[in-house]
């Protein structure tokens, strides 16, 4: 399994309201203090923006399903059980932590 993917990255300390929204329109998109914008022919993993209002959001039953076993297995209650593939060939795991940490990002602070 090949997993390419391909961005550009800057830092931001801070922005105004109005840079970040020209940022956005233009295809950027923010987690915490860095900006990425996604080069959406060459990746691997295309990303959807999905904005709404957090006060608004109803979850969907499928949605809180989720959310309970996820809080389960935080909590250490949810039984996780190991697939039979990496349970006897341990090398699995190793290869795919490989793989991630390779991945290539081109960095960039032009906006």
């Amino acid at each position: 399994m090949e997993l390419e993917i391909t961005l550009d990255r800057s830092w931001a300390d801070s922005l105004t309201v109005d840079d970040y929204q020209d940022l956005l329109d233009r295809g950027w998109r923010r987690a915490g203090s860095v900006l990425y914008k996604p080069e959406m022919e060459k990746t691997c993993c295309p990303s959807y923006t999905i904005r709404l209002r957090a006060s608004d959001f109803v979850p969907s039953k499928e949605q809180q399903r989720v959310s309970r076993r996820m809080q389960r297995f935080v909590d250490g209650a949810l039984e996780v059980k190991k697939s039979v593939e990496a349970i006897e060939d341990p090398s699995i795991c190793a290869s795919a932590c490989n793989e991630v940490s390779s991945l290539g990002t081109k960095e960039t602070s032009s906006f």
